[in-house]
């Protein structure tokens, strides 16, 4: 009498298939191997994708819904099964041949089913046996995923691979490599073309089953349409969305919105939808697209600093003087981007591009009226801003242009911010103020050189009476204080004796701020 631990080894020999059906036919259906995972004869035959030894075990009585250590039945455990380059015409056979004998599927296994792990296997056809058995399939797993989102996973993996292994190829045509290496790759590729176009005829039967809902959602909140597009499935995102997947450009698409394609960094798909002439002054509205939500795609493209989706947008048509629902710009999203290592070129390439498109640099580009050029002086401490700044001074921008309260570039670089004028009735209770907003160092002496160079008028006063040395007191410590020192030293400069509205000097806030150096500074040039 044969055991599943004989069987087992002679598996692990390669012996003849003929000696091993021989031991099946030997064994007891019953027997149990307690040591690998508690298999039953009939486990073991599905372990190892062997059709004639399961149709020898159900021919002397075996039971089809036996469960293992882990909870798996036989069905499950051939929808396992993970040897490379099986044959699966005999897989499906195994499969068909339990089914008949009336295998079920949904309790095949904890948290999982037998339908589940074949597509996570890639063993399309027998989950098409499973599918067309009339078996109920609506089951999800432990994540909430039903058949469709493994369809959409499993599909998204190939096509990841498939575009790695074409990679390969065209690396190695590229180079001398042997005809067998490429004849390898080939072979492989076109294993992975039929794989997509088995998962996807999959997917088909599905939904013609009418048992899964499309729009189920898993635990993460995502339905199968939302997984096609985050893995790249395309062609099955297409047919989750109710469109012909046979149509090239919706193929390309596979669902997506604009604002999608942009979340999901799908090159391809923002292209089809700009040959399709899709909108593109237009708001986000997805919630989960904390970074998108409210914002144009133009905006979404240079909020994760994705240039070439820009560039591709603008000359699709998209407007860079269009004001979202905060009344910003696209710009005014993009000089808030902490992009630090990113590369000057490609900046001003997307400026000159904006402007050829019809932006005015000189507009309002925020709620608060500020320029580009303010804006840009804002945040010159990114790579962006400074780049900007640069940039529009070359093109001769206005660069006295002030905001609704007053402040001009140089005030706004000197930690300038929006401020209503509200002053609490008591002294105890907190407040703000139009300056010091920010902390000021290099970065800012070096643009504010660069403005006064360019004609900014540094004796402007804002709504309250603050001019640029109210600003410069109320933002920089001591060693910063005489680098700018150095600089205003050459230039025209505001009353030293001007207070604002509430009597304070720019000297008041220097020594409030302990900044000894630039008490000294204007002391030393005005007194």
């Amino acid at each position: 009498m044969k055991t599943c631990k004989d069987i087992y080894n002679l598996y692990q020999d390669r012996e003849p298939e003929s000696q091993i059906h021989a031991a099946f036919g030997e064994v007891a259906v019953n027997d149990r191997d307690e040591k690998f995972g508690n298999f039953t004869p009939l486990h073991l035959a599905c372990y190892f994708g062997d059709e004639g030894a399961v149709r020898i075990l159900l021919e002397h009585g075996a039971f089809v819904d036996a469960k293992d250590r882990d909870g798996y039945t036989p069905l499950c455990t051939l929808g396992m099964y993970r040897y490379t380059y099986t044959d699966e015409e005999k897989i499906a056979a195994a499969a068909r041949l339990l089914l008949e004998k009336g295998a079920d599927v949904p309790r095949s296994a904890k948290w999982t089913t037998a339908l589940l792990e074949a597509i996570r296997q890639m063993h399309f056809r027998m989950a098409e046996e499973i599918v067309e058995s009339g078996a109920r399939i609506d089951s999800t797993d432990t994540d909430g995923q039903n058949a469709l989102h493994i369809a959409c996973l499993t599909a998204g993996n190939i096509a990841h691979t498939l575009r790695r292994t074409e990679e390969r190829l065209a690396y190695k045509l590229a180079e001398y490599h042997s005809e067998k290496q490429i004849s390898e790759i080939q072979a492989e590729i076109d294993r992975l073309k039929q794989a997509e176009e088995a998962v996807f005829n999959l997917t088909k039967k599905l939904l013609e089953s009418g048992q899964i809902d499309s729009e189920e959602k898993n635990n993460c909140g995502k339905t199968p349409l939302d997984m096609a597009m985050q893995e790249g499935a395309m062609r099955i995102g297409t047919l989750l969305a109710g469109h012909n997947p046979e149509d090239v450009l919706a193929a390309r698409v596979g669902g997506m919105d604009v604002f999608q394609a942009l979340f999901h960094q799908n090159g391809d798909a923002l292209d089809a939808l700009l040959q399709q002439g899709v909108e593109l002054q237009t708001l986000c509205e997805h919630r989960e697209m904390c970074d998108f939500l409210g914002k144009s795609p133009l905006a979404c493209a240079l909020a994760w600093s994705n240039f070439d989706a820009a560039e591709r947008i603008l000359c699709a048509g998209a407007d860079p003087n269009f004001r979202m629902m905060d009344e910003q710009t696209a710009f005014a999203v993009w000089m808030e981007v902490t992009d630090i290592g990113g590369a000057e070129e490609t900046y001003i390439c997307t400026l000159e591009l904006m402007l050829q498109q019809g932006w005015n640099p000189e507009a309002s580009a925020d709620r608060e009226g500020n320029t580009a050029l303010a804006l840009a002086c804002r945040h010159v401490g990114y790579a962006p801003g400074k780049t900007a700044v640069r940039f529009l001074l070359e093109k001769r921008v206005n660069t006295d242009v002030a905001n609704l309260c007053g402040q001009t570039p140089l005030m706004i670089l000197y930690g300038g911010g929006y401020w209503d004028g509200r002053i609490p009735p008591l002294p105890m209770l907190p407040r703000s103020y139009p300056y010091g907003w920010k902390y000021c160092g290099e970065d800012e002496a070096e643009v504010l050189e660069w403005l006064l160079e360019a004609g900014a008028d540094a004796r402007r006063r804002d709504k309250w009476g603050n001019s640029l040395l109210h600003y410069i007191a109320a933002s920089c410590y001591n060693t910063e204080a005489r680098q700018v020192a150095e600089v205003l030293a050459d230039f025209p400069l505001p009353d030293i004796a001007w207070t604002n509205n509430e009597g304070l000097s720019a000297i008041d806030l220097a020594i409030d701020k302990g900044s000894e150096s630039f008490v000294k500074f204007l002391l030393r040039h005005f007194c």
